[in-house]
C-alpha cells in the first residue's frame, strides 16, 4: 500500500499535487527524507517520528509477499512518463531492480507505442504483457472477474502467466484449464 501511494505520488497522479524529483537527485537518504518532510508535511513532524524514519531508511527493504514489488503501465505517453518517475523515485530509495516486476496492460493496444520502445525508455524489460480486449469491459460491466468471464481469452492467459511469476520456485506452475 505505502509503495503504490509512493509512486502514486511520486507519478503526480494524485489530484491536487505535483512533485518535481530533480530536486532531490545527488542527495544521501536523510536529506530527501527532510527535504520530503519540509516540503510535504511543511516540516511538521515530531523529532520521534522524525528518529523512526531515519532508522527505517537503513533498515532493508520488507520482502512482499510473492517477492516482487509490481509496477503497471498503460501503453500512452502520459503513463509511460509517470511510470518512468515512479521508477525513477524506487532507484532513488535504492529500491534493487530485482524486486521489481513491470506489468505492460493493453500492450497490443493501437496507442503507437511499441514494447521495445516503453523498455528503452523505461530501461526495464517488461515481466508481463496484458492485451486489450473487448471481455474486459464486458466482465467489468457484468461485474464478473475476466478469468471467469472469459477463462479462455488471451486476457485471461496473461494474467494466469503474470500470476506465474509471484509463485515461489518450488510450488512449479498452476496447470492451465
Amino acid at each position: 500500500e505505502r509503495m503504490n501511494f509512493a509512486i502514486a505520488i511520486a507519478s503526480n497522479r494524485i489530484p491536487g499535487t505535483r512533485v518535481d524529483l530533480k530536486s532531490y537527485e545527488g542527495k544521501d537518504k536523510t536529506q530527501i527524507l527532510n527535504k520530503a518532510i519540509s516540503t510535504i508535511l511543511v516540516g511538521e513532524i515530531s523529532p520521534a517520528t522524525r528518529a523512526m524514519l531515519i532508522k527505517q531508511l537503513d533498515q532493508p527493504l520488507p520482502e512482499v509477499k510473492a517477492g516482487k514489488d509490481m509496477t503497471d503501465a498503460g501503453m500512452d505517453v502520459p503513463n509511460i512518463k509517470n511510470v518512468k518517475i515512479g521508477l525513477q523515485t524506487l532507484r532513488l530509495l535504492n529500491t534493487p531492480k530485482e524486486k521489481l516486476r513491470l506489468v505492460l496492460n493493453r500492450a497490443n493496444s493501437k496507442a503507437k507505442l511499441d514494447v521495445s520502445e516503453v523498455e528503452r525508455t523505461l530501461q526495464v524489460t517488461a515481466d508481463a504483457l496484458i492485451p486489450s480486449d473487448v471481455v474486459v469491459p464486458q466482465a467489468v460491466n457484468k461485474g464478473v472477474p475476466v478469468v471467469l468471464a472469459a477463462p479462455r481469452s488471451s486476457v485471461t492467459k496473461a494474467l494466469e502467466e503474470l500470476a506465474d511469476l509471484f509463485l515461489p520456485a518450488d510450488v512449479g506452475k498452476r496447470r492451465r484449464r
